[in-house]
């Protein structure tokens, strides 16, 4: 118990000497992300078949002192239910965007580190997850911003050689209020 006032006080102390972060302008452009969203995605499970499509919903909302996008999916992939959290900020320290993801359909932790392109107001992220085999294997993912009411996500996996393969993609269109 002393300890865990000890650690407390600490804290408060190089707080006040540092000051209290405050989200910047990388914290702002996360917000336009914010909202209900009807999601549909097409996926390719086999290169030679037509890609899977799936259909759900996206909730996302700043949290942290709006520091952090925290976002919820839910809804179908391969004829099952399924579900899916996220959470996307803007590390400082590193000077790139950053997010987790966990999902229904796999144990794995996902994180990706990424960067924005005002120019074509993209963000591009680029990390590691399990493929269909269990393997480790790269991945790119594309998230293009349409519009206050629009965004796409594109899905690549990069295989031998940086040689990439579209895995993917998913169309956000912001839930209207009725």
């Amino acid at each position: 118990m002393i300890m865990a006032w000890f650690a407390m006080a600490l804290l408060v102390g190089v707080q006040e000497e540092m000051g209290v972060p405050k989200p910047g302008p990388e914290h702002e452009l996360l917000k336009s992300f914010e909202g209900t969203w009807d999601v549909v995605g097409r996926f390719c499970m086999e290169p030679e078949k037509p890609p899977a499509e799936s259909k759900g919903t996206y909730v996302a909302k700043m949290r942290c002192g709006g520091f952090w996008l925290v976002g919820d999916y839910k809804g179908e992939m391969m004829n099952t239910q399924f579900e899916g959290h996220g959470v996307l900020g803007y590390d400082t320290r590193k000077k790139k965007f950053v997010s987790s993801w966990v999902d229904s359909m796999s144990t794995h932790f996902g994180t990706d580190e990424g960067t924005y392109d005002e120019k074509s107001k993209s963000f591009t992220f680029v990390g590691e997850a399990p493929n269909a085999a269990g393997k480790m294997e790269k991945y790119r993912q594309v998230w293009w911003v349409k519009g206050q009411d629009r965004f796409d996500i594109v899905f690549y996996s990069i295989g031998e050689g940086d040689k990439e393969t579209k895995t993917g993609e998913m169309e956000f269109r912001r839930k209207k209020e009725k």
